[in-house]
């Protein structure tokens, strides 16, 4: 990059904590900008995404159009930016105040799984983590943990072989898998499980779409392995050599957890028994999720950040906290079927607007 970036940046504002009310006193100052780089790197064969530094403050500046991108797709780090309060803009130009005057053709329903995907997968790990404080893995899986003999049976490039027939032959018959995204990928699977949930209660069987839904796409995947041909003994080989995989990835998780843990943090886990400080953005993340979906309004600076800090410092139980997450969950999808706002923003009156604030910064 041999462009002046702060000439280039055409908004910039504080993040994270300070944005939200919610810093202390041993808090980092974040910012987050949007830069529009010369013509050459964005039509040439040169490239610029992003610019991130860490020291001595916490920068992260955006190009114009992965901004864009990832504000169409409602990620809730990038599309609060445009909803900071005043006192948090650093630096804006005529295209930022546009921008700005803007940001609700940015909203829709995508809210749902961003928010709150974001805020379940901060259950997911308060959970991970109070199951390692109350039972921590005693060592490092073994393969005869799972009846496997010590050398794989099947070399790894045919295992991993094997796994990319089974995928390709999914998506055969759900073409859409293919060309679609993380994001619509699993809007897939977890309307998949939505599905088999309402089955599964018509059967008395008990099914819960918000935690067993990769289980689903799992068991769809060794379906499609038994429609090539795999032998029953192969896939099961296969399945076991996967949770083995997986036992060892989480094994380095926990150990990494253990090893790089903030001393503060461990503190607060000590004491309240789970991570508060993830309980805080878990709640905070919900109920911004649920301002959208209900308001079409995104509230970054926030009215209850006295209360999140005390739910920062313990005033929430653990099973309170679940309780409130999951009964949120399923509320917030409800609310999302009478939401005033689109499903999908207008992506074409984004497109303009990039392409001709792209042309006239750059005195097109």
């Amino acid at each position: 990059m041999d462009f002046d970036l702060d000439k280039h940046t055409i908004f910039k504002t504080l993040a994270g904590s300070r944005s939200y009310g919610t810093e202390t006193p041993t808090s980092d100052t974040d910012y987050r900008g949007i830069a529009i780089p010369p013509l050459e790197y964005v039509v040439g064969l040169r490239g610029f995404n992003q610019y991130v530094r860490n020291e001595p403050d916490d920068i992260t500046i955006f190009a114009l159009r992965k901004f864009v991108d990832l504000a169409l797709k409602c990620n809730p780090n990038v599309i609060e930016q445009l909803f900071v309060d005043e006192r948090h803009i650093v630096k804006t130009t005529k295209w930022g105040e546009e921008l700005r005057e803007k940001r609700q053709m940015f909203l829709s329903t995508r809210a749902l799984y961003t928010f709150t995907g974001y805020a379940m997968s901060q259950l997911k790990r308060i959970k991970r983590h109070k199951g390692w404080l109350m039972n921590p893995p005693k060592g490092m899986p073994s393969r005869y943990d799972y009846g496997l003999p010590e050398q794989t049976l099947i070399p790894k490039d045919q295992l991993g072989a094997a796994m990319t027939l089974m995928q390709r032959h999914l998506h055969e018959h759900i073409p859409s898998l293919t060309a679609a995204d993380n994001y619509g990928r699993g809007q897939f699977w977890e309307g998949l499980a939505t599905v088999l949930s309402l089955y599964a209660e018509t059967r008395g069987i008990s099914f819960s779409e918000s935690e067993e839904w990769p289980d689903t796409q799992e068991e769809v995947l060794l379906a499609a392995g038994r429609d090539l041909g795999f032998s029953a003994d192969f896939l099961t080989l296969l399945a076991k050599e996967k949770s083995y995989s997986t036992s060892k990835r989480e094994w380095k998780q926990y150990s990494d957890w253990v090893k790089n843990r903030n001393p503060a943090r461990a503190e607060l886990e000590a004491r309240y028994g789970y991570d508060c400080k993830h309980a805080m953005h878990l709640v905070r993340l919900m109920r911004m999720g649920r301002e959208i979906l209900e308001d079409g309004e995104l509230v970054v600076f926030r009215p209850d950040r006295h209360e999140l800090l005390e739910i920062r410092n313990g005033a929430w139980s653990y099973e309170a906290l679940i309780d409130w997450a999951e009964g949120q969950d399923k509320e917030l999808k409800r609310i999302s079927k009478t939401s005033v706002l689109p499903k999908t923003p207008d992506e074409k009156a984004v497109q303009e607007m990039l392409i001709r604030f792209t042309l006239e910064f750059n005195g097109r």
